[in-house]
Parts: structure tokens; C-alpha cells; sequence
């Protein structure tokens, strides 16, 4: 079997030893100066600086592998996921794709960036929970209240952005649709949706090595979500040029 699948299956076998792996590592190379130097520190005997130098020089790679390890299991699972309902098996049937509505992109897109506030919660009580902060940070529910007044703040710049790209655009249609013609307007948009599929991408890789498990997914749903818009935008283009006349159109 040939095609996404087959890329899935292979990075969740990676995914799934170096999970195993990270299980073997252990965390400090050596547990008892880990708690002499917590000690030490609740007892006034070293600052903060003098107590990160010191964890540092015992800490493994045990933390960076056990992340990048789950954010390629979150990653390949979602695939294969995505892959089985959208009924894809191989690079061909990428080209069948189609988008949603206007409405449904519209209330999709919506969804998956309010799956990041439970996402926000999970993230910080599972580094808690799993001992990653010093014993001198902060309450973890100060940078959750923070993140997730962000993502509720960010809802205003995102609903604009959908409704600038929906706005003039035809959906449903191919998810991967090619323009007839490239014109300036076809081609300023497919750049700037270049772009921002870009930096999507960039926040997914980012993801991944942190192993952010939701986060992962909605970055991978946005990828759809983006390319469902410029799909929209190109087809409303296409059409308008197919209705003018040769010396009407730009």
C-alpha cells in the first residue's frame, strides 16, 4: 500500500518505539542529588540560577524524546484518522478531496481553535503532574487563565480572517483545485495562502517536538481549513473569469 497511509503506519512505528524508549531513559542520572538540590533549595542554601545550573548537568534527554515521541504518535494516529474518513489510500485520491460549505468551514474552523482551551488545561497539568517545573514557578494557573483569555481574545482576528476569505468565494469544490489560468488575482491569493499554509506548518513542527497532542491535531485541521478557503477563493475567480468576456477579464 502506497500513498499517505503508508507514511502514517511508518511514523507511527517510530512514534511507538521511541515511546518505549523514553521509558527506559530515566529522568536524572542521579535521582538523590535531583531531591538534595530541591532540598537545598527550600532550605535558602542556593538560588534559583545556582539550582537550574546544577539540574541541568543532571538532567537526561529523557523529557525531549518521551514529547517528540507523542507528538509523532498524535501526529500519525490523526493522519491515519483523517486519511480513513476522508477515504484516502493513495496520492491520487488526494485529488478527489472536496471542501465543506461556507457554513460548515465557517463553524469548523471555529471548533477546532476552541479545542485549544481544554487543550491549554491539559497541557500544563500533565508537565505538572509529570515534574517538569522548578519548585519555584509559578502556580500553573496563572499561564492557563493567560493562554486561554489569548485563545478567546485571538476569536475576533480569526472570525475576520474567515470571513475576508469566505467572503466572494464558492463552496463547495476540489480541496486541491488548479486555476485554468493564473492571473494576478489567482496568483496574489495562492501566495498569500502559501504563506500562511507556511507558518501552519512551522506551528505543527513546533507541536510535534512538543509534543502538544491537541495541538497537533488542530494545526493539522487548519491545514484543511486553509486550503478549503483558497480552494473558495480560486473557484469564485475561476468562475468570474469563465463569465467575462476575453476583454473584460484582467
Amino acid at each position: 500500500m502506497k500513498g499517505p497511509r503508508t507514511i502514517f503506519y511508518v511514523l507511527l512505528i517510530v512514534g511507538v518505539v521511541l515511546v518505549f524508549y523514553s521509558l527506559t531513559i530515566p529522568k536524572y542520572t542521579d535521582e538523590n542529588r535531583h531531591q538534595a538540590l530541591i532540598d537545598m533549595y527550600y532550605e535558602g542554601k542556593i538560588t534559583k540560577d545556582v539550582y537550574c545550573q546544577k539540574m541541568s548537568q543532571i538532567t537526561t534527554s529523557k523529557v525531549l524524546i518521551t514529547d517528540i515521541s507523542n507528538g509523532i504518535v498524535s501526529f500519525s494516529l490523526f493522519g491515519l484518522v483523517l486519511s480513513v474518513i476522508s477515504k484516502v489510500k493513495g496520492w491520487k485520491d488526494l485529488k478527489k478531496l472536496k471542501t465543506q460549505n461556507k457554513f460548515k468551514t465557517f463553524i469548523m474552523a471555529n471548533i477546532a481553535w476552541l479545542l485549544l482551551i481544554p487543550n491549554t488545561f491539559f497541557f500544563y497539568y500533565y508537565r505538572s503532574l509529570r515534574g517538569d517545573y522548578p519548585p519555584f514557578a509559578d502556580s500553573i494557573g496563572i499561564p492557563i487563565m493567560q493562554q486561554t483569555a489569548f485563545i478567546l481574545f485571538m476569536l475576533v482576528p480569526l472570525n475576520l480572517f474567515l470571513l475576508v476569505c469566505l467572503y466572494k468565494s464558492n463552496l463547495p469544490t476540489k480541496l486541491l483545485m488548479r486555476p485554468s489560468i493564473y492571473k494576478r488575482t489567482n496568483i496574489l491569493w495562492n501566495v498569500f495562502f502559501c504563506v500562511v499554509l507556511l507558518l501552519d506548518m512551522v506551528c505543527l513542527i513546533l507541536f510535534i517536538v512538543d509534543g502538544d497532542h491537541i495541538s497537533i491535531m488542530v494545526s493539522m485541521f487548519f491545514l484543511y481549513i486553509l486550503l478549503s478557503l483558497r480552494a473558495g477563493k480560486l473557484n469564485y475567480i475561476e468562475n468570474v473569469q469563465n463569465i467575462l468576456t476575453p476583454n473584460q477579464t484582467e
